[in-house]
């Protein structure tokens, strides 16, 4: 189930590149945090920033510092419209 989820979006000069970002309860209190990421509309590769069940603390910590990461280290903004997170691929655990 998704506990929480951001949709990022990079159009600085020529690039228009997205980062979908999920907190997902797997099981017994325990999370994943998961992305989406690439080019708009191109295939997006998929990754992990948890390749292990954690806890909700720590993945939450995760997720939150790699927002935090990519909106100041790599000028990405938040997509606020909430309809823009259906867009988000269905992630395989």
């Amino acid at each position: 189930m998704i506990v929480k989820a951001v949709s990022l979006h990079n159009n600085i000069g020529t690039s228009d590149k997205v980062y979908y970002l999920q907190l997902v309860s797997v099981e017994n209190g325990k999370y994943l945090v998961q992305f989406e990421y690439g080019r708009r509309g191109k295939t997006l590769k998929f990754g992990t920033k948890t390749e292990n069940p954690v806890s909700k603390y720590e993945a939450e910590d995760i997720f939150d510092e790699f927002v935090r990461q990519k909106k100041e280290k790599k000028h990405y903004h938040e997509i606020p419209n909430p309809e823009d997170l259906l867009m988000i691929i269905s992630f395989s655990a």
